[in-house]
């Protein structure tokens, strides 16, 4: 039980810190991206529509692309968060908690929302980065690819769990009532 605890504690402090840099991240990657000081292509991470196509990247546009950029981020964190309770449970040797079994069913409905908040994400970036293009050049896309269906299946999985955890967490209770 002691690892654990242990281990959970080290997961929690990894959660808090990507927690706390996930929007400096994404903050520096607009301010940064297609300039000299940009590191973040040079690590394979972009926008995806920024390659390939008319992209004017003007102060306007790298700001409402951080605020869009935010629907992603913040579901994320939102996960994140949920994470960070639970390994703080497990590190206080709080295993078989009913708060855990909410914290998986959010985890759940965290990813679904990541993938429903991928559709509009990519509409409004894309939207965002050729609004300026001539008419015949702007772009709307929304995508679906096998990350996003696995991720639909995952959270649907996560949830069902949850919900089997909640209901074996209620008979044992149910259980030990009974004298």
């Amino acid at each position: 039980m002691e690892k654990i605890k242990t281990v959970s504690g080290r997961f929690r402090i990894l959660f808090q810190l990507i927690f706390f840099t996930a929007p400096i991240g994404v903050f520096l990657f607009w301010l940064t991206v297609k300039t000299p000081h940009d590191v973040f292509t040079v690590f394979g991470i972009s926008a995806g529509i920024i390659t390939g196509h008319m992209i004017t990247l003007n102060a306007l546009t790298r700001i409402l692309a951080f605020f869009a950029s935010l629907i992603p981020t913040g579901i994320f964190m939102y996960g994140l968060h949920q994470l960070i309770k639970l390994f703080r449970n497990y590190q206080k040797g709080k295993i078989f908690e009913l708060k855990n079994v909410n914290y998986y069913r959010k985890l759940g409905y965290a990813l679904l929302a990541w993938v429903l908040g991928g559709f509009l994400y990519d509409a409004l970036i894309s939207f965002i980065l050729t609004f300026q293009n001539p008419h015949a050049h702007r772009i709307i896309a929304i995508g679906i690819n096998s990350g996003r269906i696995v991720s639909l299946f995952a959270s649907g999985i996560i949830i069902l769990i949850a919900w089997v955890m909640k209901e074996a967490y209620l008979i044992h209770e149910d259980g030990a009532l009974v004298i």
